[in-house]
């Protein structure tokens, strides 16, 4: 007789050969391509700057003209919050983006991004705002008041 279920053996098998999961293949280069940055620039756009990971960085280097420079950034590891602290010498020395036009260019992207890092701490105080006036309502108001003048 046969093995009970031996139909079933090497399902995952073509030709003899295991074949790859798709996400597999794409996670073997840490850098965006052109094609996949369509699907998600948005995405990163949603997130204020200075909150962005070290990928999203990179995608907003391709998306601003600066896709050369991906690597200087991945090895420096320039996340969102680094990103927003580049000084000129950051990106004249250690992250070398090239001559002093190229790092004038880098400086003035990055510049025009705080707007946006602005919006998204205004959101945060809003909502941080309304947080705490439900707090206080809730008879927390003047605890300070009390502890004063007790003596």
């Amino acid at each position: 007789g046969g093995i009970p279920g031996g139909g079933s053996m090497g399902g995952g098998r073509v030709g003899g050969r295991m074949m790859p999961l798709p996400q597999q293949q794409q996670q073997q280069s840490p850098y965006m391509r052109r094609q996949d940055m369509a699907a998600s620039s948005s995405d990163i756009f949603a997130t204020p700057p200075n909150k962005w990971s070290e990928n999203q960085v990179r995608q907003w280097l391709v998306q601003a003209g600066f896709g050369n420079l991906q690597a200087n950034f991945a090895r420096n590891n320039v996340d969102g919050m680094r990103l927003m602290s580049l000084s000129y010498q950051d990106l004249s020395g250690p992250i070398a983006v090239g001559d002093q036009k190229t790092v004038e260019r880098v400086q003035n992207a990055i510049r025009s991004l705080l707007p946006r890092v602005h919006a998204g701490l205004k959101r945060k105080m809003a909502a941080n705002s309304r947080d705490n006036m439900g707090a206080g309502s809730a008879g927390g108001g003047g605890g300070g008041a009390r502890g004063m003048g007790g003596g």
